[in-house]
């Protein structure tokens, strides 16, 4: 899971809708029998052009050959 925000660090998601995110994505995806496990970590992005601009690409930002990688921006 990665929140971005702001270059200071502040702005993005809080740790409640991080969780409430990962929880929506289980229960979207579990009656296909896709489950996602997490290790409760979060990826801080803080980056100015990528927090005022969610148009740009992020997906190569720390992604993970491991894994899904989510990016979380904040709400506007």
């Amino acid at each position: 899971m990665h929140v971005i925000r702001d270059f200071n660090g502040n702005g993005g998601q809080p740790i409640s809708k991080v969780n409430s995110a990962f929880e929506k994505l289980n229960l979207d995806f579990n009656p296909l029998n896709i489950f996602f496990e997490w290790d409760d970590e979060i990826d801080y992005i803080d980056d100015a052009g990528y927090f005022n601009n969610t148009h740009i690409l992020i997906l190569e930002e720390n992604n993970n050959s491991n894994g899904v990688d989510i990016y979380l921006f904040i709400s506007r």
